[in-house]
């Protein structure tokens, strides 16, 4: 070899370890000192025996057209490594191959005989790796956003369907309670209704993640709610478990309710308490974070401040194969009747919903910790009680209630519910049907509609009826819904939502306070004029 040529090499070996040296024949002259390990080629070999060129498609080695062409082959010796690269002249009649790998993990790259320590600094195989690793990643959470999408939708009909049924059996088993003397007939009514409301609780649970909706009773204060739910974990978890509890900030306002985040807290408890068979410590944190745009986007979530609960338990762990799963609903890995796979899909549901994230930490024999991320929420106003007003409201003398729903059993059902009250129940079995029926009772005290019915939603029936100058309170009844328009309305006081499936004691209450607060509201707005002020006043004392 002359003493140009090793110095090419030595240039060569250098700056492109995976190289092979051709010369105008095609023949391998020399190979890198990757070249020979990974690809099983030697020298002397033609370079169409040792490379599978993909590209550009070639029947035999012709320098002059390959030049500065990007070339991309499969080694021959090793069917696992592909390569691109490019010929560059090396010397008088002498070409380099020079390669870099194509893998889109680390596996593939050491199937290939590599490391990244192989390869030289200006490689960029290793920022393509990362490039890959992120890019699986944003496929992967796309592909599982729309698996749950498509599973939730799914869930929600079907759970919108049978919570019309629960409406008609709970009302029916109360209505049978109420009329029956025979305690045999009774007892099975009371079955029945008991049943009822325990289907209820797990459609509920159901459409936590099927529809995450916005918490429309909260914020609540998650630094007492979480100080207050401390005892009631305590008797969760078992002796030899100890709980911690540390609140770093004071008050810390959520937009959840503090039935939903109990529920959280409830859930995580129970999964900790099983990942510690043989005991171990389960540690609550809740403080306040606040988020810069580049770390907001990365997670899914609003730049600004966030209040971040972590329940960390020094279980187990989950395996990697499992963690791409925990949050789709009925994924379990306990063992049948130990877990129904809805804890931590409940937990996901409820605080995306809100508009935060979760995330995950763990492996195996290390425990998990659990941060959640809340948007931080406005303090609630304080307002005067309303205790009075908002008692019983018994309906007055030929008041009349439109009663709007496409369900028969629903407007059998709610309506005998209303006319025991002694409201006058005017049906209509859809949005132009109540409207065609509007200028018969236009007089109304009340109208109850259901969210979801053939043609238009409960809540354009509202609007339509607004238009028309009916000032009349609204409550929807909705089992399913992911119309943000029904919470914005929530929200924002223009109707009540009932929630399928109900009792004849929670519609009570729900017509109770839509009436009372209607009538307080007329009262507010009412016109009054001046009292007459006594004929003394200003006058000079005799």
């Amino acid at each position: 070899m002359s003493r140009l040529l090793a110095d090419v090499a030595g240039v060569l070996d250098a700056a492109f370890p995976l190289h092979l040296l051709v010369d105008r024949a095609g023949t391998v002259v020399r190979l890198g000192p990757l070249a020979g390990r990974v690809m099983c080629a030697r020298r002397g070999q033609r370079l169409l025996s040792v490379l599978d060129v993909e590209q550009p498609k070639a029947t035999g080695f012709m320098p002059e057209e390959l030049l500065g062409k990007p070339i991309i082959a499969r080694a021959k010796g090793a069917e696992a490594l592909r390569l691109r690269g490019q010929l560059i002249p090396a010397g008088h009649e002498l070409w380099a191959l020079v390669c870099s790998p194509i893998v889109q993990d680390l596996d593939v790259l050491a199937a290939c005989g590599l490391t990244l320590e192989d390869l030289p600094a200006h490689d960029p195989t290793p920022e393509l790796l990362k490039a890959a690793k992120v890019q699986r990643a944003e496929q992967a959470a796309q592909r599982q956003g729309q698996k749950m999408e498509t599973l939730g939708r799914l869930v929600g009909g079907i759970t919108h369907d049978f919570n019309n049924l629960l409406v008609a059996i709970l009302g029916h088993a109360s209505h049978g309670l109420e009329e029956s003397r025979d305690p045999v007939a009774r007892e099975a009514l009371q079955g029945v209704f008991d049943a009822a409301e325990r289907a209820a609780a797990l459609t509920a649970r159901l459409l936590t993640f099927s529809s995450p909706s916005p918490g429309t009773n909260g914020p609540v204060d998650a630094s007492r709610e979480v100080r207050q739910v401390a005892g009631m974990l305590r008797r969760l978890l078992r002796e030899e478990i100890t709980l911690d509890v540390h609140i770093q900030v004071q008050p810390a306002w959520i937009p959840l309710d503090r039935t939903e985040l109990e529920q959280i807290l409830v859930n995580l408890a129970v999964n900790a308490r099983d990942a510690m068979a043989g005991g171990g410590e389960l540690t609550v944190t809740l403080d306040r974070r606040r988020l810069d745009e580049a770390s907001a986007v990365a997670m899914g979530v609003p730049a600004g401040t966030h209040v971040c609960l972590s329940v960390r338990d020094s279980g187990s762990g989950i395996p990697a194969h499992v963690l791409d799963h925990i949050f789709e609903p009925f994924y379990t890995t306990k063992g049948a009747g130990k877990g129904t796979g809805l804890g931590l899909s409940t937990v996901f549901g409820l605080v995306k919903g809100v508009g935060g994230t979760v995330q995950v930490n763990s492996g195996v024999g290390r425990g998990t910790t659990f941060f959640l991320w809340f948007p931080e929420a406005e303090p609630p106003r304080r307002t005067v009680s309303g205790r009075h007003a908002l008692g019983r409201v018994p309906a007055s003398e030929g008041e009349v209630v439109l009663l709007v729903d496409d369900e028969p059993q629903i407007r059998r059902v709610v309506g005998r519910m209303l006319a025991k009250d002694g409201w006058q129940v005017r049906q209509a079995t859809s949005v132009d049907n109540a409207l065609e029926r509007l200028p018969a009772v236009h007089d109304l005290a009340l109208v109850i509609t259901d969210q979801n019915m053939p043609g238009k939603t409960g809540v354009e029936l509202v609007e339509a009826l607004r238009d028309r100058g009916v000032t009349a309170p609204c409550i929807i009844m909705s089992g399913y819904s992911d119309d943000p328009r029904l919470f914005d309305g929530v929200r924002k006081g223009r109707f009540r939502l009932l929630s399928k499936p109900f009792s004849s004691e929670k519609l009570q209450r729900a017509v109770d306070r839509a009436i009372a607060r209607g009538r307080l509201r007329r009262l507010s707005e009412a016109e009054m004029e001046p009292p007459t002020m006594p004929s003394w006043i200003g006058r000079s004392p005799v």
